[in-house]
């Protein structure tokens, strides 16, 4: 039975262990066996099933939290894993923790362990809810980007413009609790999922520009005779240059779109290719 050594340790390749044989679990197991069945056990064996006793619920527990480090591999989303990094770091700190004489901490040091065990299940609780938070709204910008989808950017642009800024105002809120460089993978991702949908809505809005375009709400256009004289023929009020200029306004307000968006953290790296490549080639189909 290994009762000696560090508690837990990382290794190169990134894995957490714990320095806890198993053996001991299988010592407990036959020793309580043995006693019921009668038989009579040696001295020497019994203290030292006594001895493991002490070692075996931290071990449990510790070996609970290295299954959950080994697995945050898996839980983390790649794209938040930087957002996590402090709380990661904190952790493996602890894990890597001195003793109060600046030795390593040790199964032999009971007094110095069981206070490790508990602050290491404590920042262990702290990661998983940290990713479980960023997970959660994760999930929630999914569900919004595919509301967006659903709507109209043409027959609805406020509308639109309006769900786009919730986006915004739910990725500002984190960035109070993280620097901008951690936030960075992430907030690039949902750039260019907000992307997609304004790539669809602008080439959908394109081909029914002319049906759906939505004109000023107090325009209204008139045909009749608005002279007293005969020779005059029906005309449009306002006349057919006014309608145009302002049929012109609103179109050039829905084609420039994608130049009024700066990207999710104020960036526009991301759409700068709606510009520059996909949809100025519809507009000049």
């Amino acid at each position: 039975m290994r009762t000696k050594g560090k508690l837990m340790e990382i290794t190169q390749g990134g894995v957490l262990i714990v320095n806890y044989s198993s053996r001991l679990v299988q010592l407990l197991r036959e020793v309580r066996q043995l006693t019921e069945l009668g038989v009579t056990v040696p001295d020497s064996i019994k203290q030292a099933a006594k001895d493991g006793e002490q070692y075996y619920r931290f071990g449990v527990v510790l070996k609970k939290v290295a299954s959950f480090f080994n697995s945050m591999d898996t839980q983390i989303l790649k794209t938040q894993r930087p957002m996590l990094l402090n709380a990661l770091m904190a952790f493996e700190e602890i894990v890597e923790k001195r003793n109060t004489h600046g030795g390593a901490i040790e199964w032999r040091t009971p007094t110095e362990y069981e206070r490790y065990v508990e602050r290491l299940q404590q920042a262990a609780t702290k990661l998983a809810h940290e990713n479980r938070q960023l997970r959660h709204i994760h999930h929630e910008l999914c569900t919004s980007v595919v509301l967006l989808m659903d709507i109209d950017m043409l027959k609805h642009r406020s509308r639109w413009k309006q769900h786009l800024l919730e986006i915004v105002g739910r990725i500002d809120d984190l960035s109070d609790r993280y620097p901008q460089d951690q936030m960075r993978r992430w907030v690039i991702h949902w750039d260019y999922q907000v992307y997609k949908v304004l790539e669809a809505a602008y080439c959908t809005g394109l081909e029914t520009l002319n049906e759906s375009l939505q004109l000023p709400e107090s325009l209204r256009i008139e045909l009749g005779l608005f002279s007293s004289s005969e020779k005059m023929p029906l005309q449009l009020k306002p006349g057919v240059e006014e309608i145009r200029s302002i049929y012109y306004h609103e179109l050039k307000k829905f084609v420039s779109a994608p130049d009024a968006f700066k990207g999710l953290n104020g960036s526009n790296e991301v759409y700068m290719q709606c510009r520059d490549i996909k949809f100025l080639r519809q507009i000049t189909k």
